[in-house]
């Protein structure tokens, strides 16, 4: 499996931008092996074909428009938006299952205000 997820200076990106960097992690039997960090140019649809050829299969990130989102579903890569924090803690936080797709997640949205309930405790906002 291969992680990106959207990266400024050890934390997640506060907003999905074809033009950004990225932090790629290598995970094997769910433990974090080679990491890089590559760094994107133009539109969403390049950014979104660029993380598949990498071999991406999961962005996490935080905001992002709708057009991102199906510009990154097309290329078959699974989100998890609206997630703030350090980079590496995210990935081992969706490691362990406290951070799942957004698909999976809009169950658990807190309407008032947007926040996952689940990550509330641990400092993650949506």
């Amino acid at each position: 499996m291969r992680i990106a997820v959207s990266y400024d200076y050890g934390q997640i990106a506060p907003r999905f931008s074809a033009d950004q960097r990225f932090k790629v992690y290598d995970v094997s039997n769910n433990c974090v092996g080679h990491q890089s960090v590559v760094s994107t140019i133009g539109d969403n649809d390049t950014a979104a074909r660029a993380l598949s050829t990498l071999g991406v299969d999961t962005l996490i990130c935080g905001s992002i428009r709708d057009s991102a989102k199906n510009a990154l579903s097309n290329a078959g890569i699974t989100l998890c938006s609206g997630v703030s924090g350090p980079a590496d803690a995210a990935v081992k936080s969706f490691l362990t299952g406290n951070i799942r797709a957004d698909d999976s997640r809009d169950g658990d949205r807190d309407r008032t205000n947007g926040r996952d309930r689940r990550h509330r405790d641990e400092g993650w906002r949506g």
